[in-house]
């Protein structure tokens, strides 16, 4: 016996039923996983911290990394278009970088950024995101944000 709210949908792996119910077991109306950064390397003076963008959906046209000393720390979106959606790197300012991408055909993207050798940087935060344009969009905002991650860099 199986469910699935039609679409993309996740696997949950194997549940008992029967017992789910009396806990938290519930259906949504879609079951779509969200846009996410994982760090797969610490952030390391002389080395690359390396990333990975995953569950870019099939309509995703453009993606923007963004890189940044600072955390603006807006937890939704919603008053933007993007509700649900979070912003955890600043983007605009003098110390923002951000770094566009063909999001279109491909659920996965490697961010790689550089770290200098140079022991002025060891201690330096660093707030990385990333945004995905979708057509057709499925907010005012037409995009969606990835979780935000934070390196402290460090020597080791």
């Amino acid at each position: 016996v199986g469910y699935s709210p039609g679409g993309p949908s996740l696997n949950p792996g194997s549940m008992d039923i029967s017992a789910a119910l009396a806990g938290s077991w519930s259906t949504v109306a879609a079951d779509v996983a969200p846009l996410t950064l994982t760090a797969s390397t610490r952030p390391t003076i002389g080395t690359n911290w390396t990333m990975s963008v995953d569950n870019i959906p099939a309509n995703g046209v453009i993606g923007l990394d963004l890189l940044s000393l600072t955390d603006p720390n807006i937890p939704d979106l919603a008053a933007f278009g993007a509700p649900g959606c979070q912003l955890r790197a600043g983007i605009g300012g003098p110390s923002d970088l951000s770094f566009f991408y063909f999001a279109f055909g491909t659920a996965t993207h490697p961010v790689v950024f550089p770290i200098p050798n140079d022991p002025w940087y060891v201690g330096f935060d660093l707030f990385v995101s990333s945004v995905v344009l979708q057509s057709p969009p499925i907010n005012a905002a037409g995009a969606i944000t990835a979780n935000g991650i934070k390196g402290h860099i460090g020597t080791f």
